[in-house]
């Protein structure tokens, strides 16, 4: 993990989500630590281990299915190592339509970068 100490952890989590917008899977992944973990209900495994087992999941992003993914920030709160951060998720699918619903990111981190990162929907899977 590459980080600015002069960088808050907002713009740093924001920068992983704009990051991942591009399809930059590497610079998405860059605020990890080496044995970090992201949990994402939507992805197929479900649970990841290692920045570069996230990386490789984030490379993966569906490009057949999402044409562009949006996670604007909301929201954000912070209590010693552990942030929340709320985003108005906004998806334009491949044949136009759109996808808009409220997500929240909790993330944990230690001084080698994010060490857990967990997401939470709006809705249940499925439906």
């Amino acid at each position: 993990m590459t980080t600015d100490e002069n960088q808050s952890i907002l713009d740093r989590i924001d920068d992983a989500l704009i990051a991942l917008e591009n399809r930059d899977a590497t610079a998405a992944a860059s605020m990890y630590a080496a044995d970090g973990v992201f949990i994402d209900p939507p992805y197929s495994t479900f649970e990841y281990h290692g920045c570069e087992t996230i990386r490789e999941t984030f490379d993966r992003v569906p490009t057949d299915i999402v044409n562009r993914l949006g996670f604007p920030v909301r929201d954000f709160v912070e209590e010693g190592d552990t942030y929340a951060v709320e985003v108005d998720t906004h998806h334009i699918a491949k044949d136009g339509s759109e996808r808009e619903f409220p997500q929240a990111f909790v993330v944990e981190e230690n001084d080698n970068g994010t060490r857990r990162r967990q997401t939470y929907l709006s809705f249940p899977l499925g439906g």
